[in-house]
């Protein structure tokens, strides 16, 4: 939460601010994500001539996103620049009332919307991935196990 009071009242001409942003639970639970660090925010709040608040500020933080293939955490960073204008209309998520600016909510859906569809960790590749009666075959088994009966086809059409 950021405090305005100063900038509202023309006192100061700029407000600088550094918080971290927690999020808890409530905020994971509809989301992919399965864990989140505390969010960096660093920026400043300043008034422009129409009277409507300039906000330009950077969001820093790591979460942890499944693996696509093995669902183990992965680690992925959260580096977010943000620049706006708020006017009393203001249509996106920020908070405004006459003294304070709440970016939480608004944070949280750009940091939602920078989800990858899919990640995968360093190591997935690593393992041999068979159940009962099935196992997955790479490119380099498929080069192994070609049909032989068309290897005589293929000598044929060498030729030519």
């Amino acid at each position: 939460m950021i405090d305005i009071k100063l900038l509202n009242t023309n006192v100061k001409d700029k407000i600088k601010f550094s918080e971290k942003i927690v999020y808890n639970n409530e905020y994971l639970k509809n989301s992919n994500i399965l864990s989140i660090t505390p969010i960096e925010v660093k920026g400043e709040v300043t008034k422009n001539a129409l009277n409507q608040l300039h906000l330009v500020f950077s969001a820093n933080g790591l979460m942890n996103l499944p693996c696509s293939i093995t669902l183990e955490p992965v680690k992925y960073p959260i580096n977010l620049n943000f620049d706006e204008i708020i006017d009393e209309k203001d249509e996106n998520n920020l908070k405004k009332d006459s003294n304070t600016l709440e970016l939480k909510e608004y944070l949280w859906e750009n940091i939602v919307v920078e989800i990858p569809l899919r990640i995968v960790s360093e190591n997935a590749y690593d393992k041999e991935y068979k159940g009962n009666g099935w196992k997955l075959i790479t490119d380099e088994d498929k080069k192994h196990n070609e049909n032989k009966s068309f290897e005589v086809l293929k000598q044929l059409l060498d030729k030519e």
